[in-house]
């Protein structure tokens, strides 16, 4: 609906904002773990009515200094192998080697949808170490409310995820979600559709 503007929007925020961040990647299964960074796990999803809506979600490292450069990590639906067998929505594993440090799930946005999501209510904040992997949650938007929630599934996502990645059995995958979950953070478009306040539906 919105796709060229949010498009220029995406590409902005990968390239950087001028090399002010590094973008990092997808796990390579060709490839051993590095032991020098950290690893963060999880499961990203989008409901929706007719058609997705591309889910985006931004998770920035926090530095010190100036002449730092942060590692920016973007959450998507688009582009991804589609790992949901029920209809209406899309959703996909996830697994990134980063540096080690404090990171801040900053923003989230539908690539199809014009706004972005309004501030949290509270800086959304984990830390990882070296050679640590971190499940940090399954993160999923909502179409119908416009809201974004962070779910603990760890006990059933831990195989999904390994599945997708097979580098990552037979390794130790802590749960790191439960300092991170959020049930309902709304879109500058979010509207109180069921009556019960914004992001409710029960």
């Amino acid at each position: 609906m919105y796709k060229i503007g949010f498009f220029l929007m995406s590409l902005s925020l990968l390239s950087g904002c001028a090399g002010n961040y590094v973008n990092a990647n997808r796990i390579d299964e060709t490839k051993a773990l590095n032991n020098q960074h950290a690893t963060v796990v999880g499961f990203v999803s989008e409901g929706y009515l007719t058609q997705p809506h591309g889910l985006n979600v931004l998770i920035k490292q926090e530095v010190k200094n100036t002449d730092e450069t942060p590692t920016l990590v973007l959450l998507t639906t688009i582009g991804q192998k589609d790992e949901v067998t029920s209809n209406n929505i899309l959703g996909n594993s996830f697994a990134y080697q980063i540096p080690a440090g404090t990171y801040d799930i900053t923003s989230w946005y539908y690539y199809h949808y014009n706004g972005t999501s309004k501030n949290p209510e509270k800086p959304i904040k984990f830390s990882v170490k070296p050679g640590e992997i971190a499940y940090i949650g399954n993160i999923h938007g909502n179409a119908l409310t416009m809201c974004l929630s962070n779910s603990d599934k760890y006990n059933e996502s831990i195989s999904t995820i390994t599945l997708a990645y097979p580098t990552l059995k037979n390794t130790k995958i802590i749960n790191k979600s439960t300092e991170i979950q959020f049930s309902g953070w709304p879109h500058d478009n979010s509207t109180d559709v069921m009556g019960k306040g914004l992001c409710k539906t029960l």
